[in-house]
């Protein structure tokens, strides 16, 4: 279901601790199975405070604006770039205090939902034609981080809105679900093996140095709109300068600055081809001016922004 209003969070807490037993959703919605049920929570606000919530399966986006979500006691800043998740259990908070309003949308997987999924995603053929109509169980299977959306997602968040709001199709809508699932967990994937191969014997040291580059790396995607010194990135990462930078592009294959370079560009042309001028973008994206936007684009792509409309 597609909601435009954050639900009293005392009813919330209430409905989750009887596990939606009465099969009652908001406004007395039936469901067809106890449990979260999935809900897309599209709205927008300059404040709300929302904390302690033991969800679902979960990703936390914004369309526009930035906002705080807490998982498990971790803090992550997300904006119109990048998201974070929390897995089935989990206690996060919601927190928006912004000047400008933000404009969310967050997607909770209900539970029957996630548990077929999961198990189309993970288990063997074989394992699926014997059990063919059960569900897995909800584990843990996500460290929770912020992930930088691509394309292909967008495009995927476009059609999950058109599909809620214009087309009374469950199908539809849960086939889209079900795209936006797999490609999360094909991304986590990926995600796990940059530092896997980090070149350290140690499975214990090695996680640990994992878990202090992705802290760097969530502070990089937090604040795109500026650039990020590598003193500054080795301290969230406890880390000295120079082991850290070794570390950092052992691990991306780039070096902070151009980590950080790389992901400003993306950031405008998103923009442009959003219909942004280059003096807006340079404003969002903490370049200079449009002509430092311009350079910028050409180095990365070998052409300038206006090339894109001739």
């Amino acid at each position: 279901m597609l909601i435009h209003e954050f639900p009293d969070i005392q009813w919330l807490k209430t409905k989750i601790r009887e596990g939606f037993s009465d099969r009652k959703a908001i406004n007395n919605i039936p469901l067809s199975h106890s449990g979260w049920p999935t809900v897309i929570l599209n709205t927008a606000t300059r404040q709300a405070d929302r904390r302690d919530i033991k969800g679902p399966f979960s990703l936390f986006l914004n369309l526009r604006g930035k906002s705080t979500i807490g998982v498990d006691g971790k803090q992550h800043q997300i904006n119109e770039q990048c998201y974070t998740l929390s897995n089935p259990g989990q206690h996060y908070d919601l927190i928006i205090d912004d000047a400008e309003t933000t404009e969310t949308l967050n997607i909770h997987l209900g539970e029957y939902f996630y548990g077929q999924s999961l198990k189309a995603i993970s288990e063997s053929y074989a394992q699926l034609l014997d059990n063919p109509f059960g569900t897995r169980a909800s584990t843990h299977l996500i460290n929770p981080r912020t992930l930088l959306r691509n394309e292909a997602m967008n495009q995927q968040l476009g059609r999950l809105l058109q599909g809620y709001k214009s087309v009374n199709n469950p199908d539809l809508q849960e086939e889209i679900l079900f795209e936006l699932l797999k490609g999360v967990m094909t991304e986590n994937c990926r995600e796990l093996k940059k530092t896997a191969a980090l070149p350290i014997k140690s499975v214990a040291i090695r996680e640990e140095i994992s878990e202090r580059l992705f802290l760097a790396r969530d502070y990089i995607h937090s604040h795109f709109d500026r650039e990020v010194a590598l003193d500054e990135l080795s301290k969230i990462s406890c880390l000295s300068k120079f082991h850290f930078l070794r570390l950092f592009k052992q691990a991306f294959r780039q070096s902070p600055y151009q980590y950080q370079k790389a992901l400003r560009v993306d950031r405008a042309m998103s923009l442009y081809k959003q219909g942004k001028t280059l003096e807006e973008i340079a404003g969002k994206v903490g370049v200079e001016n449009a002509s430092s936007i311009s350079r910028m684009i050409y180095k990365q792509f070998g052409f300038y922004p206006s090339q894109l409309i001739q």
